[in-house]
């Protein structure tokens, strides 16, 4: 049974009338330029699947339903920029893609949120101590 590895996609072969791709192999025997290209592509999708359980020697049975391609297809491995180069839709994750100065402000929001979630957790059981002794009396 073939499963789709794109996360929260519950597409099998069983079941589901789709088509499914396997993860590209990496062609070594085709020259420097071939070598590159597909070494990128074969890192795209893997990016785009997002598992971290997948290491190098179950890669061969890595597989991706249509549902994640524009077309419903990938492109040929020679068109870099063709949307559908790797698996692009529906990926199961929202991953932000921040550099620099974005990702320093996102971390600041960050730790501020967590300063003011401490503050409200410490005023609300003030209150519900306050309330509690009100009650009592």
């Amino acid at each position: 049974m073939v499963i789709c590895a794109i996360i929260e996609c519950s597409n099998r072969s069983g079941r589901d009338k789709v088509r499914y791709f396997r993860l590209p192999k990496v062609v070594t025997d085709r020259g420097e330029q071939m070598l590159s290209i597909t070494t990128q592509r074969q890192l795209a999708w893997l990016k785009a699947i997002s598992r971290d359980v997948l290491t190098q020697g179950n890669l061969s049975n890595v597989f991706v339903c249509e549902r994640h391609f524009v077309s419903g297809k990938p492109a040929y491995e020679m068109y870099t920029l063709d949307i559908d180069w790797c698996p692009s839709q529906d990926l199961g994750h929202n991953k932000l893609n921040l550099d620099g100065d974005k990702l320093a402000e996102a971390q600041q929001r960050a730790s501020r949120a967590a300063v003011r979630a401490v503050q409200r957790e410490k005023s609300w059981r003030g209150y519900k101590r306050l309330h509690l002794l009100k009650l009592r009396i």
